[in-house]
């Protein structure tokens, strides 16, 4: 279903149900702003439009739905279904949902660290600068490349109910998801850096607030669907499990840890030699 709306008194459009509900939550359109598909005889508030009416007056989830009518014999071999026969059963909104996607992406994070750790733990790796560089954390912005093309979702997307399609709701190829996420890497996690990373997230939170929308995702016109509402125990377990571990991660780095602060000191030592001549 294609939507077109009104601003500054000229046409825009058409875009998707997915992409007006994001510039809705955005706050770049309001429910007031006139809009128009296929079906509708005359322009239309965004509230009163058929198409957004699960947005808008989203069903309870005890109401029992009515039973469509049948489909008239007399319509023409290609014609489109009645508005009315949207199922409303499943209501998949593109929100900007910073909070959510934080949590998904910190959960994949620990998730792949500790995996990570173990291997090498058990392989009875000794402690190299590396494993505190983003080389480390390359292949796992890889894996998750795979995952979204194969799946559209991660573990910690999942858990919080989001996946990432492209605008027209389909599945990712390998490639675009595999730039996607060296996106996300570079202008999201700032190369997972402890300089950068804060800078870059404060950066991708304030495009994702103002415009609904990440740069990386405007870009590759791909999008994250979020299956509202949140349930609380997903939440709850999220949380959970976002605490065991990073105390999984401690337990593990603890041996490594004497190594580590001599690399602390050595790079301090570095960089006073540097910048003190």
């Amino acid at each position: 279903m294609e939507i077109y709306w009104i601003e500054n008194k000229q046409r825009k459009g058409p875009i998707s149900v997915a992409e007006i509900i994001s510039l809705l939550e955005a706050g770049d359109i309001t429910p007031e702003t006139k809009g128009w598909h296929k079906g509708c005889s005359k322009w239309l508030p965004m509230h009163e439009l058929p198409a957004l009416s699960s947005y808008f007056h989203p069903l309870e989830p005890s109401e029992e739905y009515p039973e469509l009518p049948p489909i008239p014999h007399d319509l023409p071999a290609d014609a489109q279904p009645p508005v009315a026969a949207i199922d409303k059963t499943t209501r998949i909104f593109a929100v900007p949902a910073p909070v959510l996607r934080l949590w998904a992406r910190v959960l994949d994070l620990l998730i792949y660290a500790v995996i990570a750790l173990s291997i090498l733990r058990l392989c009875s790796v000794g402690f190299h600068q590396t494993f505190v560089s983003p080389i480390a954390w390359a292949p796992m912005f890889l894996i998750e490349a795979w995952l979204i093309s194969r799946w559209s979702t991660t573990p910690g997307k999942w858990l919080l109910g989001i996946r990432v399609v492209t605008f027209e709701e389909k599945k990712l190829g390998l490639g675009t998801s595999l730039t996607r996420s060296i996106q996300v890497y570079i202008f999201g996690m700032g190369l997972v850096l402890t300089i950068f990373t804060p800078i870059m997230m404060l950066l991708s939170w304030w495009s994702l607030r103002k415009r609904g929308i990440t740069m990386w995702d405007q870009r590759l016109q791909t999008l994250p669907l979020v299956t509202p509402p949140a349930r609380m125990e997903r939440i709850l377990i999220a949380a959970v499990l976002i605490f065991i571990l990073m105390e999984a991660i401690g337990w593990l780095f603890m041996p490594w840890m004497p190594d580590f602060m001599a690399h602390i000191e050595s790079m301090k030592g570095q960089l006073g030699q540097t910048f003190g001549s």
